[in-house]
């Protein structure tokens, strides 16, 4: 029998977010992924990311090519655990702000 989750219960359970593009700047997915704590994992070759010129994405985010989206899981498991703890503390002191 499958398990249910509502959509807050599994943001709030989850280490990443994927955040497709959406259809302005950015997408809205990664606002919920800052908000609900998870690292988000931006799908687009070109996005060009809110407060880019304060914020340093790189410390608390995954990017990756939509070439690549077929190996988001492996390139995901190749992060590692101390690398996700660093990056999971800035994406807390980023939201604070």
């Amino acid at each position: 029998r499958a398990q249910h989750w509502d959509y807050k219960t599994l943001m709030l359970s989850s280490v990443f977010s994927v955040a497709p593009a959406g259809n302005g700047l950015h997408s809205f997915r990664l606002a919920e992924a800052i908000f609900f704590g998870s690292i988000p994992v931006i799908v687009d070759d070109e996005v060009t990311l809110p407060f880019c010129s304060v914020l340093d994405w790189r410390r608390f985010s995954v990017r990756i090519r939509q070439s690549k989206v077929s190996q988001l899981p492996q390139l995901l498991r190749a992060i590692s655990p101390a690398e996700v703890a660093r990056m999971q503390t800035r994406l807390a002191e980023v939201k604070r702000k």
